[in-house]
């Protein structure tokens, strides 16, 4: 392929030149070394069953053991492994980078600073991939929206007890739509009545309800709806319009939209498609022509 002039052929040379080098090997090694957990945390945080309370926590033991991996002896760890793997695979060695110096109008008169060894310069850089996950982590998940939502969530899944009673009518008093002498009476009720561990399973609770009874929980069901609109993760729907995208990408051109519709929502529904029985399916396909029926027989 590389002694073919077209663009794949280009692509995939430069790859392999890229792939014969040692830093590339150590940067992939660093990478999925924080990676790993991070994809950890994001099969975590996209599970149904997740709570608010459980997603702060979850985030926070990640960032715990990605501080633990700013030391020396753990960089050097990596560093030495991706060592071994550029000697094995007989690779260009991990080297210093070309040095660029910076316009003088920012370093001044001053030399520019050049590390004194490639794993100087490595360990800088990958401490600094650590701080900026930290960074955005702690951005994104710990916010004053986040702890709103911690206490209402407090509401409807932790015990009332009387010590704590006052600190969640402070909580509900801050929404409009909540009642609180209604909402304690009602809380206690549910609470004795029912076993449930996160908002979907309360919210499952008052759909299989009877009205007259669900009547009895309005205020409860106010505090699910608050909750619910609100989701703990939106990955859920993200994943469903990557999915629908990737569809459109290689089967829009021969796949009609009636047909493009029904796949998305398969695609979404995934846990109610895995409870049909693909034998019943199939056989309803054979029985809509002959022709299938000759050709796939029957899965009776």
């Amino acid at each position: 392929m590389s002694a073919s002039n077209s663009e794949s052929a280009s692509r995939a040379e430069g790859l392999h030149v890229r792939l014969q080098q040692g830093n590339v090997v150590l940067g992939l090694m660093l990478a999925l070394d924080v990676i790993r957990e991070l994809e950890l945390l994001n099969t975590s945080l996209q599970k149904r069953t997740q709570t608010v309370e459980g997603m702060v926590s979850a985030v926070s033991v990640v960032q715990e053991s990605l501080r633990s991996k700013r030391k020396s002896d753990h960089f050097e760890a990596v560093f030495k492994e991706a060592e071994d793997m550029v000697e094995k695979l007989s690779l260009e060695p991990i080297a210093l980078p070309r040095t660029q110096r910076p316009p003088k109008r920012y370093s001044g008169p001053a030399p520019a600073h050049r590390p004194a060894s490639a794993v100087e310069f490595h360990r800088v850089e990958f401490y600094r991939v650590l701080d900026k996950v930290d960074t955005q982590l702690t951005d994104r998940f710990m916010q004053p929206g986040i702890d709103a939502l911690k206490e209402l969530e407090a509401l409807l899944l932790t015990p009332t007890a009387s010590n704590v009673e006052r600190d969640a009518q402070r909580n509900a008093e801050k929404y409009p739509e909540l009642q609180w002498e209604d909402l304690k009476i009602q809380l206690a009720m549910f609470k004795n009545k029912y076993n449930y561990k996160t908002t979907a399973d309360a919210a499952q609770l008052l759909k299989a309800m009877p009205v007259e009874v669900r009547a009895l929980f309005a205020q409860v069901e106010t505090v699910v709806r608050l909750l619910m609109v609100v989701p703990a993760s939106s990955a859920e729907a993200e994943r469903s319009f990557s999915g629908l995208r990737r569809l459109k990408t290689w089967l829009r051109s021969t796949t009609t939209q009636k047909r493009v519709n029904g796949m998305a929502v398969c695609h979404i529904h995934q846990e109610r498609l895995d409870k049909l029985n693909s034998k019943d399916i199939a056989q309803q396909y054979i029985q809509g022509k002959d022709r299938r029926r000759e050709i796939f027989g029957s899965f009776t």
